[in-house]
């Protein structure tokens, strides 16, 4: 399995050789980063042609190439600040669990939350399954404030 990332930027190394815990760790940090600062080229480069994607907000998900940018178009730009830190990555057969932390600029303030991705790779190291789950209580109550 090879992990990978769009030709025209920086990708991590591929692979050989089915992932360690340490190439999917270094994985999960650079697509981490290019979900701050609002490019959806970008983060589109990390997702396979046929993914699935899901986060409370779309809890049903949107599916494929054509349907997650115009997702993240409404999404990312809005919340191009926030950044995301890996906690405690936990490898599964064909990809890993993630828990995380998100610094997330509302208004003045900045709220951090706590949350958990699950994700699936296919044989060339694309995303192909990626379901956020976190609680937006917080971050929902502080957007009613701003």
């Amino acid at each position: 399995m090879r992990l990978r990332a769009q030709k025209r930027y920086a990708a991590p190394r591929r692979y050989a050789r089915v992932p360690t815990p340490r190439d999917l760790e270094d994985f999960c940090d650079a697509w981490f980063r290019d979900w701050t600062g609002g490019n959806v080229d970008k983060l589109l480069g990390w997702y396979a042609e046929e993914c699935f994607y899901s986060d409370p907000t779309r809890p049903k998900g949107v599916a494929g190439r054509e349907e997650l940018p115009r997702y993240l178009l409404k999404w990312l730009p809005m919340n191009a600040r926030m950044v995301w830190t890996r906690e405690t990555l936990y490898p599964t057969d064909g990809g890993f669990c993630v828990t995380w932390s998100a610094r997330i600029p509302v208004g003045d303030e900045t709220l951090v939350e706590r949350g958990m991705d699950v994700v699936l790779l296919d044989d060339a190291g694309q995303i192909v399954r990626n379901e956020v789950y976190f609680d937006m209580s917080a971050w929902r109550h502080a957007l009613r404030r701003s």
